[in-house]
């Protein structure tokens, strides 16, 4: 049988980390990689900042470091995703 103790609550500390961890969250959804540029240059916060936010998600095991040129290959590969599917959207929008 489980011990059931007493329920902890939270509450959000820094609102401005949260928006951070949210962003980068986001895009790894959608994309499936993210840069601490991309974090820096869409939130105004500095690299140095983005990466102790993104090393929160290595410490945590869920974001691993890959090479460059893989980095390139996928960003390339999500790009190309996205503009197929604003063309098919296009050409549905056109046809209605």
């Amino acid at each position: 049988m489980l011990k059931r103790g007493r329920v902890k609550v939270f509450e959000v500390y820094d609102w401005g980390k949260l928006e951070v961890l949210d962003f980068i969250v986001s895009q790894l959804k959608s994309r499936g990689v993210i840069t601490s540029i991309d974090i820096s240059r869409h939130l105004g916060i500095s690299v140095e900042k983005a990466r102790e936010m993104l090393n929160l998600f290595r410490e945590a095991g869920v974001l691993c470091e890959i090479k460059e040129a893989e980095a390139r290959r996928r960003l390339l590969e999500t790009r190309l995703r996205e503009t197929e599917k604003v063309e098919m959207w296009g050409t549905k929008r056109l046809a209605v």
